[in-house]
């Protein structure tokens, strides 16, 4: 769905779950561009689900913006929010704006409840889980192609397998890689080894340093930089 989000139709509805903060982030950034394919403001708000009224998003929704012939309305981590207007939601989606565009970004998304069905009817809900190993190298092998270069294999295990399923600390790896190779337009297994775990090796290393020399606060910030990056905190 992210690769053609743009060419389908626009729905009422978008409900984005799962635990990937990644997929989750890329899917409203492609609801948003599908929406107000042009960068508009005036045309988006977004409310926290804890503090989010439902009269608020209602009239957000309704409500046509001056220079834009769309909305949307986004209501982050909305988990509290569905649960407290539920109904509400259900008569909505069975009946909802020309112009509005609402998009619910949830953790967990039961697929047998009533609101659950009506979306399925007139939206699309979004899975954002986490891909499985076979799932992220089709992912990294293509996204490379984006960058104009070419994924071997054997480099894309390994990058996996230093990395962990963190998407977007895979992506943020494959740009470095694809930059750094750009002459050769491929990447290899040795690329990643030499640019993704040596680097690793050398921070782990620059964080025991720190410590052994009893500079905390550094060693600190290292450690927190290195877990950022989605090194196992052991």
């Amino acid at each position: 769905w992210l690769r053609s989000a743009s060419s389908q139709a626009l729905k009422p509805v978008y409900v984005i779950y799962g635990d990937d903060v990644y997929l989750r982030r890329e899917s409203v950034r492609e609801v948003v561009r599908a929406v107000l394919p042009e960068p508009d403001e005036i045309g988006a708000s977004r409310f926290e689900g804890a503090a989010a009224k439902l009269a608020d998003v209602v009239d957000e929704l309704y409500t046509l913006p001056f220079f834009s012939r769309r909305r949307v309305v986004l209501i982050d981590e909305a988990d509290p929010f569905v649960t407290a207007h539920r109904k509400e939601l259900e008569a909505y989606v069975g009946s909802p704006s020309a112009s509005g565009h609402l998009v619910l970004v949830v953790k967990s998304w039961p697929s047998n409840t009533n609101l659950a069905k009506l979306v399925a009817k007139v939206g699309l809900a979004v899975d954002c889980a986490t891909p499985g190993e076979p799932d992220l190298i089709t992912w990294l092998t293509a996204r490379a192609t984006t960058l104009e270069s070419s994924l071997e294999a054997d480099a894309a295990r390994l990058l996996l397998e230093l990395v962990g399923p963190e998407l977007g600390v895979l992506a943020a790896e494959l740009d470095k890689l694809a930059i750094s190779t750009a002459d050769a337009g491929k990447i290899r297994r040795q690329d990643v080894a030499r640019l993704v775990e040596a680097g690793r090796i050398e921070t782990v290393w620059k964080v025991l340093d720190a410590a052994t020399e009893g500079k905390g606060a550094l060693a600190t910030k290292l450690l927190d930089d290195l877990i950022a990056s989605g090194e196992h905190p052991v």
